[in-house]
Parts: C-alpha cells; sequence; structure tokens
C-alpha cells in the first residue's frame, strides 16, 4: 500500500499546476447538486471519525485505513463522474479496484484477529 500510494501522491504533485492553472469548472459554493455537492459530501465523510471502539491499536488502525480507503473510492467516483482531465480519471478508475482490495485485506485482518 505504501509503494503504490507513495507513488499516486508523486503523481498528484505533478499533475496539480497544470489543474490549479486551468479553467474553473464548477463552483465550490453550489453545495445542493453536481459537482460541488460532491465535494462537499465527500469532504463531510472524510472528517468523520472510524469506530474507534476496537480493542487494540491494531484494530483502530485496520478500521481507519478501511474507512480512509472507502472515502477513496467515493472520491474517485466523483472524479469519473465529474472530471474531464484523463489523467485524474485514469488514476480513479485504476485506485477503485486497489481501494477494494486493500478494503478487503483490512476486513479481513480484522475479522481474524479479534
Amino acid at each position: 500500500m505504501i509503494n503504490s500510494q507513495t507513488k499516486e501522491a508523486a503523481e498528484l504533485d505533478q499533475l496539480i499546476p497544470t489543474l490549479q492553472s486551468g479553467a474553473k469548472t464548477y463552483d465550490p459554493m453550489q453545495k445542493t447538486s453536481g459537482a460541488g455537492k460532491a465535494m462537499s459530501d465527500g469532504m463531510m465523510s472524510m472528517m468523520k471519525m472510524g469506530k474507534m471502539s476496537m480493542s487494540s491499536m491494531d484494530h483502530e488502525f485496520a478500521d481507519m485505513m478501511a474507512k480512509h480507503h472507502k472515502d477513496g473510492i467515493m472520491m474517485s467516483k466523483n472524479i469519473l463522474a465529474y472530471c474531464k482531465n484523463p489523467k485524474l480519471r485514469s488514476m480513479a478508475q485504476k485506485g477503485i479496484p486497489e481501494q477494494i482490495k486493500d478494503i478487503n485485506e483490512m476486513t479481513n485482518w480484522m475479522k481474524t484477529h479479534q
């Protein structure tokens, strides 16, 4: 997970200047529909904590990572629904199955380490 996410973060860091200089394609203050709502809903979800009721630090970490990856899937789906940049769309499409794999790995670990 660390290697793939480090690579993805580096790709995003390289892409950000190009995206920042591009034309604005949505109103982030419009939070009742479209891309503005998707972004707002995503941010609200990411700010929520995991269960935090596990019996160990290991379980809490696995639970928080599973939630983090679920949020990543939601963000990827928003990218696919609203973004036009082909590199972002490609990263989002590739990321969904990777995130699902990571969630399953964390969930299975928690089930077998009760």
